[in-house]
């Protein structure tokens, strides 16, 4: 059984798995809800459209931290020999210095023509997308986990039908046995039917492998490893009304899916991200105010002071006395110097600076009005993207609407052919038993009967199926009753 669906549903037989969760299994049959639960918890995409949210989210909240300052600090440590200039005296020295210097360097802009505003206000609109991107993502992989449950709810019901036609086939054909060793059956007909027999055997065979396939398609969908053991239970699916899903024609359902359609929301966010990329294009025409502050000092060991209490007193010759060219001698104390303490230099040398800076475009070779014509061609874009989608939308409620009638007239349809195949069934085998009626004519009828059931399952689950994607269009979720 095959289904179109508005979405893109997954095929297994096209998709490789790589890893396989076998974490947290019920260890019975899986319903339908435990089936969602699984595949959501383990599917790939879901796992890259949540890893795609959570980027978006830090790019926002980088863009939300730009509007606090920036501040930096910086440590130098320098060892300076040889001719070297001293950072006190700004003299050259042929010496060994060693110096360390600290700056602590702030900036906040205080305008950029709403530049950064407008920024945050695209980026939050880019993760609104996001978020719509991911349940889009879920509602995809929900209807296509649907669409295989439902064909292995199917098959098990063909596999059900075909072992009871064998059984039938069984029944006839001991029954006739007998007649045929009490001689009042001909060989042919005794032939023909387990000619028949072992038909209806092939087609339990076929039938089964239809319904193991069925169950590996939606193992590989729900991310497990493919067991014989896997099986799902059957749901409640009596007593369905319909004829409620014609209830709202196309255009309706079309001004009620348009409102909360993640499809529709993802691209309606899109474009209102793109108008603010337009603003912040535009940004680039304005002047840019900032403010920033500088907090500065150093220390070298070329800085030396005096040691309190350490002047020692010396004689020194400090002139001539007269034409007899005696030595005239002075006292003079020669402190003792250390390097200054670290502490003490840093308090000293310690300076800061506080400014504006204005920064105004005047040429900037064309840059800022090609951003601003991409920027104008990305908002086109993003508003014919949106209305591409809503058209898509309408294209895809029209089909599914018109599906879903479709169906549920050859379900109407199947139900009464059934009905005749087996009222004429009836009338063959009492005539086929009565020795009226060839076993040629009986066969057919009986296959004819065949065929009319097995086409009622398959357009009973397929109208469920196209009554599923309805209801989701109408805003509900797609569930099918444990």
């Amino acid at each position: 059984m095959r289904y179109s669906s508005p979405f893109l549903l997954f095929s297994a037989s096209l998709v490789i798995f790589i890893h396989f969760s076998t974490i947290g299994q019920p260890s019975g049959p899986w319903s339908f809800r435990q089936c969602v639960e699984h595949a959501l918890k383990e599917n790939i995409s879901v796992k890259q459209a949540l890893i795609n949210l959570e980027q978006s989210g830090n790019d926002l909240n980088t863009l939300r931290l730009q509007r606090l300052p920036a501040i930096n600090s910086t440590i130098n440590q320098s060892l300076n020999t040889g001719r070297v200039i001293d950072p006190f005296t700004n003299t050259f020295n042929e010496q060994t210095i060693n110096s360390a210097s600290f700056n602590l360097n702030g900036s906040v802009t205080l305008f950029n023509g709403f530049a950064l505003n407008n920024s945050i206000r695209q980026q939050a609109h880019a993760f609104m997308a996001g978020q719509y991107d991911l349940e889009l993502t879920k509602n995809n992989m929900v209807l296509s986990l649907a669409n295989f449950f439902l064909q292995v709810l199917q098959q098990k019901e063909l596999v059900g039908m075909a072992k009871a036609q064998r059984e039938n086939a069984k029944a006839q054909v001991e029954r006739n046995q007998k007649l045929f060793e009490a001689g009042a059956l001909r060989a042919d007909i005794l032939n023909s039917l387990k000619a028949q027999l072992a038909n209806d055997e092939l087609n339990v065979v076929n039938a089964e492998n239809a319904l193991q396939l069925a169950k590996v398609n939606l193992q590989l969908l729900m991310m497990l490893k493919v067991s014989d053991n896997f099986d799902v239970q059957a749901p409640k699916l009596g007593g369905e009304n319909y004829e409620r899903a014609l209830a709202a024609g196309i255009d309706e359902l079309f001004k009620e899916s348009v409102s909360r359609n993640p499809q529709i929301k993802g691209a309606e966010f899109r474009e209102k991200a793109a108008e603010y990329g337009l603003k912040v294009a535009q940004a680039g025409h304005y002047p840019r105010l900032n403010l920033f502050g500088n907090v500065n000092t150093l220390w070298s060991d070329s800085r030396k002071s005096s040691i309190p209490g350490s002047t020692v007193f010396q004689v020194f010759p400090i002139g001539f006395v007269g034409n007899s060219l005696d030595t005239v001698f002075g006292v003079q104390g020669v402190p003792r110097f250390r390097t200054t303490a670290f502490g003490d230099q840093l308090s000293d040398n310690l300076g800061t600076t506080v400014g504006l800076g204005l920064s105004i475009p005047i040429f900037s070779q064309g840059q800022i009005r090609n951003s601003v014509k991409r920027a104008q061609t990305g908002k086109e874009l993003a508003r014919l993207n949106t209305e591409q989608q809503k058209n898509t939308l309408y294209q895809d409620i029209a089909r599914a609407y018109t599906d879903f009638k479709a169906a549920m007239l050859r379900h109407q349809a199947n139900k009464e052919n059934l009905r005749a195949q087996k009222e004429a069934l009836q009338f063959s085998s009492a005539r086929f038993e009565q020795g009226l009626l060839n076993s040629a004519d009986f066969l057919l009828a009986r296959n004819n009967a065949q065929r009319a059931e097995a086409a009622l399952i398959q357009s009973q689950y397929e109208l469920l199926f196209r009554e599923k994607i309805l209801e989701f269009y109408r805003g509900g979720q797609v569930e099918i009753n444990d």
